[in-house]
């Protein structure tokens, strides 16, 4: 114990004079006691390394002498630290190091030891400090609880004060203090704390100065913008902001300079500034005809496929990108831990097993009623899946057992789907308009829209056919509230119903969506022909528009959930609800 003693400083108090002792005395004893601790585990080492690091700055600079509490409790405050991890290597960001800017706050800020200090923050907003009482534990509640041991509301302002008085007594060499003058989140100019009013009186050695004599001598509001007799500029931002920034220290608007400097930006900002009026513009989809022909003005004679003129009745936009430009997304598919086939991926396998189903059952002979049906549609369903399997890999053999086992269920709401009303069908994915030809689809008194498809499934009524198309989703968008087209966005019922009549040589009298899995309930959509007339007028309507130049966005943003083009459009994903659209937003305002 006798170096430890010797170390620590002698603490002897007389009647008249309080014992006294400076913290670096203080800190001396402290750092005897700590080498001598032995080794302990990797983040005792640490800690013990980063103590003995402030005590060695404390008993470098604070030799002051005051009473022995206090000195003990500065001390105690300085070493009140975060332990970092084991060994940590490098400088910690809460360590004081050399070429480093070092931050602090009121209580802590004076075992820097640096020979300039800048105190920030000293408006009257922020200093010393709202006197609200906190609405989760009022005053009145503090003194019952705290029995004057918890801080109250007026002593925060108190308190924060003789933290600032206590830091600039303590620190030595050049002390700057500042505050902001402006406030850019309300746009409202800050004042000055009255304790950079107190600085100045004492710096000047007259008390007599106010406010003014305060603006008047903090002089030039200091900024990002360059002042006119400081002429190096230190980054290319400096160059910009001189050239912006006028006499007075105001900026000018600098978008056009800016836009002309930088053509592409310039471009972007013109179409930025295109959707927030309402005239129409290449930049809001219309971009009319142009000379020489673009390869958008002969869409009436190309063969079409019901999916892209569904796109184009969605979002004429999306058509443009996805069938005109020929944009396509990024083939770089994302791992997802908790999925392992996509809803295309799944659609298209439960398609194949509801074809073979179908094919074999009658090949061989096979009932809807016979338990064999089911036999045969959940084999051809593992079938599927070793096939898929061994196509794309599952994240995990867990995901893979879950996603089969829904599958299966929905192989058995098919099964009973097609027990219920046992079909007579006539074709199966039957094709239709794949050679250079397509199918002519009627379009009123115009000429008729060429098309071409695949249609899952076509029943024999006798005198009629009835044209039946699968859907593994739910039916959402199908309700009487949709119309017959939706809006031009579903156009599969009126063209698969024409292919039908056209290719079998026979007239159908219905076209049905069918939704045969646990989430589409078995359920039936059924538009009869006649009130299918107008499809292909309405998809000759849509091609002369697209012909002329016409590509607007959507006007529902409810299309731009699963779309492919969000990024090129703008359009940030969200988890629920419609994600927000400026292009949509243009084409629901104007047209």
């Amino acid at each position: 114990m006798g170096p430890i003693l010797d170390a620590t400083p002698e603490v002897r108090a007389s009647k008249n004079v309080a014992p006294s002792a400076s913290p670096a005395e203080v800190a001396a004893g402290v750092k005897s006691l700590l080498a001598r601790v032995t080794d302990g585990t990797d983040t005792d080492d640490t800690a013990r390394d980063r103590l003995l690091r402030i005590l060695d700055r404390i008993e470098a600079t604070l030799t002051r002498r005051t009473d022995f509490p206090s000195a003990a409790a500065i001390v105690r405050s300085l070493l009140a630290i975060r332990i970092p991890a084991p060994r940590t290597e490098g400088t910690a960001p809460w360590s004081s190091a050399a070429g480093h800017l070092y931050l602090s706050d009121l209580r802590h800020g004076s075992a820097a030891g640096r020979p300039f200090t800048f105190i920030v923050g000293l408006d009257s907003t922020h200093f010393p400090g709202s006197a609200i009482e906190d609405p989760l534990l009022l005053d009145r509640e503090r003194v019952r609880l705290g029995q004057d041991e918890l801080s109250l509301a007026r002593d925060r302002a108190a308190d924060a004060r003789f933290n600032l008085a206590q830091l600039v007594a303590r620190l030595r060499g050049t002390v700057t203090m500042s505050y902001a003058r402006w406030d850019p989140a309300e746009a409202r100019a800050l004042s000055p704390a009255p304790e950079l009013l107190q600085a100045l009186r004492l710096a000047k050695a007259d008390a007599t100065l106010n406010f003014e004599h305060l603006d008047h001598h903090l002089r030039v509001t200091e900024s990002r913008l360059p002042r006119p007799e400081v002429r190096v500029d230190l980054d290319a931002g400096d160059l910009w902001l001189r050239a912006l920034a006028t006499s007075d220290g105001r900026l000018r608007n600098g978008v056009e300079a800016v836009g002309l400097a930088h053509p592409r930006l310039g471009r972007g900002l013109r179409a930025a500034a295109a959707l927030e009026g309402d005239v129409a513009s290449v930049h809001t989809g219309i971009i009319g005809q142009r000379d020489p022909p673009l390869s958008y003005h002969d869409l009436r004679g190309r063969i079409l496929s019901a999916s892209r003129l569904e796109a184009l009745g969605a979002c004429p936009r999306r058509f443009l990108f996805a069938n005109v430009l020929r944009v396509a997304p990024p083939d770089d598919p994302e791992f997802d831990p908790h999925r392992w086939l996509d809803a295309l991926q799944r659609g298209s396998l439960l398609h194949e097993v509801y074809e073979q189903t179908l094919r074999q059952a009658g090949e061989r002979g096979i009932e809807p009623g016979d338990d064999a049906f089911l036999v045969l549609a959940l084999q051809l369903a593992d079938d599927e899946v070793a096939r898929k399997t061994r196509q794309i890999p599952s994240p995990s053999p867990v995901v893979r057992q879950i996603e089969t086992a829904g599958l299966r269920e929905d192989v058995h709401s098919f099964v009973e789907m097609i027990r219920r009303a046992p079909p007579r069908w006539t074709a199966l994915e039957m094709d239709f308009g794949m050679d250079d030809i397509g199918v002519e689809i009627p379009a009123g008194e115009g000429a008729p829209v060429l098309a071409r498809g695949r249609i899952d499934r076509v029943d024999d009524h006798g005198s009629h056919l009835r044209v039946v198309d699968y859907k593994t989703g739910t039916d959402y968008g199908h309700g009487g509230k949709s119309g017959v087209y939706r809006g031009g966005r579903r156009l599969q019922n009126a063209l698969y119903a024409a292919a039908a009549a056209a290719v079998q040589g026979k007239p159908v009298d219905c076209m049905e969506y069918h939704f045969p899995t646990r989430r589409g309930e078995n359920r039936v959509r059924r538009y009869a022909v006649s009130d299918l007339r107008h499809g292909g007028a309405l998809v000759a309507m849509m091609l002369e528009g697209a012909a002329a130049g016409w590509f607007p966005a959507t006007d529902d943003t409810d299309d731009c959930r699963f779309c492919d083009f969000q990024a090129l459009c703008g359009v940030k994903p969200v988890e629920w609800g419609k994600p927000p659209c400026r292009l949509a937003d243009w084409t629901a305002r104007n047209l």
